[in-house]
């Protein structure tokens, strides 16, 4: 294992709590839906605290994925030619990496995966915004705040180089937080906790991986609206790989940021209440 990791590109998300998960109207009767895409597994919205953490602004590129490569004899990704990717894509997210890929990365580089908690918490901020972005889900370019380029950002049917979309930036500046690859996460694929739900008949056991974020080929396929939510899921079994799927690491607070200025609890309940 590297045990330097460097700790370039990454973001402070500070301690304190945020709004998880999405209202459900079939468990909340009168409740607020807060988008028509909004699915069962995503239920019931809450709150949650969390304690500092460093995220790494984009994913893991094909450059930084090939050092470990290098260092480790690790097995390349399946469509690099000869085991090594193309010199202009570079600075693609890497893909075609498995959960364990992702993690020997990781680990290698002395970092962590993220929970699922972590990664919504990065990419929502702490308000419970449906995109990273707001809550609009492509920004109107009729708008004068706003520019075609910018929606252009959000749809790109491709793979693009990290840093080159900046109008997906979450609250905390991190960067690609919807549209470029779906992330692994740290954790098994579980339903959240929730005492007003019957018994569930979705995946309980350690089978599925969670996955965040909403791909490129979301939009290609037309459902980008649906899947670049903060909130959404998917699931995939660890050994799984495919064009459209990376991963991002992340590592803890040093003692000086740990104890940074934090969002309280008690707002974001009262918020919750009012919505129901």
């Amino acid at each position: 294992m590297n045990q330097d990791p460097k700790p370039t590109n990454a973001v402070l998300i500070p301690q304190g709590a945020f709004i998880m998960g999405t209202d459900i109207e079939p468990f909340y009767g009168t409740a607020l839906v807060n988008s028509e895409y909004a699915k069962l597994d995503e239920a019931p919205m809450h709150v949650r605290f969390l304690e500092a953490f460093l995220v790494e602004q984009y994913p893991v590129t094909n450059a930084e994925y090939a050092a470990f490569v290098q260092a480790t004899n690790h097995s390349p990704p399946v469509h690099w030619k000869n085991g090594a990717f193309a010199p202009e894509d570079a600075n693609l997210p890497v893909v075609h990496v498995s959960w364990h890929d992702s993690k020997a990365y990781a680990q290698w580089a002395g970092k962590r995966l993220p929970t699922e908690a972590e990664w919504e918490k990065a990419c929502r901020g702490p308000d419970g915004r449906i995109y990273p972005w707001g809550d609009i889900f492509v920004p109107d370019a009729s708008d004068a705040t706003e520019t075609p380029s910018e929606t252009l950002q959000i749809l790109t049917a491709h793979l693009t180089p990290i840093g080159t979309r900046p109008a997906t930036a979450s609250p905390y500046g991190v960067g690609e937080a919807a549209g470029n690859v779906w992330e692994w996460t740290a954790d098994w694929y579980q339903p959240y906790p929730d005492p007003k739900r019957k018994t569930s008949k979705q995946v309980t056991d350690e089978k599925q991986k969670a996955l965040r974020g909403g791909s490129w080929l979301e939009v290609r396929d037309g459902t980008a609206e649906r899947y670049f939510r903060c909130a959404n899921r998917l699931q995939a079994p660890p050994d799984y790989s495919a064009g459209n799927i990376g991963f991002r690491c992340v590592r803890e607070a040093p003692p000086e940021q740990a104890e940074s200025v934090h969002v309280p609890i008690e707002p974001l309940m009262g918020y919750i209440k009012k919505r129901n």
